[in-house]
This record gives C-alpha cells, structure tokens and sequence, in this order.
C-alpha cells in the first residue's frame, strides 16, 4: 500500500526540509507555495486577541510526497527533524493512503509507476488507452 504525505511547513525551512528528505532516501516530492493560518488566526501586532492589526494568512510551503508504507516512519522523521522547533506555527502532516497511482507515460502502475517495484506488465497498455 502507498500513503501520500502531505506537510505543510514555515517558509523558511524548505531547504532544510528538502535536504532531511534526501539523505533519508526521499529525492522525489512535490513543492507547492500556500498562504494559510492555524488557531492563532495569524499573525498579530499586539497582545489583544480582539486586534485587527496583523497578517490573517502566512506564507508556507506544501510538499506532497507518496511512499511505501513501511517508509512512512522515515519520511516523518526527516521533516519532523527539519521543522520542529516547539513553537506555534511549526506546520501540519497529513498521512492519506492512496487507492491507486498511474504513471501517465506508460500505465505503470502503484509501487512500479513511482519507480518503487517492477517494470509494468504487458497489461499496461490498456491504462495507457484509459489516459489517452
């Protein structure tokens, strides 16, 4: 079975991140810039939770990367080293499992289309006629 996991860090920690996910074995992932906000709603100026003065959405990074189920511990572990400092804000993993993935060039197929298993079988094919 394939999980996708899906963190959502500081801005500031992509490249830390990026680097704990290569040297675990993770060279594969997927990169997206996102704005968004957790329970503090932001970012204040002032002490009072009644303020306006602020930012309401901050800048992060998505990564969506997609394992084997036996290397999800390592995959946390690499981005939980990278961006755990304690402190509000640090982000959020989101662990789902995937029913199937396809590679689009040639119909492979979960563990093989992600260059994990086998080369497809002959059965490929007709994948590759469901995409055209």
């Amino acid at each position: 079975m394939l999980r996708e996991i899906t963190a959502i860090i500081r801005a500031n920690r992509w490249k830390p991140t990026a680097e704990a996910l290569w040297e675990a074995g993770f060279p594969a992932l997927t990169r997206q810039r996102v704005f968004g906000r957790g329970r503090q709603k932001g970012l204040r100026y002032s002490g009072d939770p009644g303020s306006s003065s602020g930012i309401g959405v901050l800048p992060k990074w998505m990564l969506t990367l997609v394992v084997e189920d036996a290397r999800v511990d390592a995959a946390l572990a690499a981005i939980c080293k990278a961006n755990r400092s304690g402190m509000i804000g640090d982000g959020k993993i989101f662990i789902t499992r995937l029913d199937q993935v396809t590679r689009l060039s040639d119909g492979a197929e979960d563990a093989a289309a992600l260059g994990l298993g086998p080369d497809p079988s002959p059965e490929a094919g007709r994948k590759e006629e469901l995409c055209a």
